[in-house]
């Protein structure tokens, strides 16, 4: 049993190649107020890629029209100027106002090493096999 589960780990771990993650600008996305908190992240099934350059994107939920929006994962490629941007993953924050509670939220956005906004990288072609 002890084998099996020593298995499972190592077939799980860290063979996903994943965009590089840091901080939000702070000259970057101003917050906004939502109505509610995201729903918890759904799982994805990640597909096949046969592209090296590839890196996985997460999905996660965005706030559009007044509600939440999932946005699946996706496989981008990072050439040219997006090989020194990092991707800053959604936040959501509840800050004390006025006698209640209200919720900020601030999209994921691309940004360079200093801070100046990337825009959003191309995404990986699906090949066949």
């Amino acid at each position: 049993m002890a084998t099996l589960a020593a298995l499972a780990v190592v077939a799980c771990g860290g063979g996903l190649r994943t965009v590089p993650t840091g901080p939000h600008s702070s000259g970057g996305t101003a917050y906004v107020v939502v109505q509610s908190k995201p729903p918890p992240a759904k799982v994805e099934n990640i597909p096949e890629i046969f592209d090296d350059a590839c890196l996985w994107l997460d999905g996660r939920w965005e706030w559009a029209s007044g509600t939440w929006e999932w946005r699946p994962g996706e496989w981008v490629r990072l050439p040219g100027p997006f090989a020194e941007c990092h991707y800053a993953v959604p936040e959501s924050l509840w800050v004390p106002a006025a006698g209640k509670a209200l919720l900020f939220y601030l999209p994921g956005r691309w940004y360079r090493q200093d801070g100046a906004p990337c825009g959003d990288p191309p995404p990986c072609e699906k090949r066949g096999k």
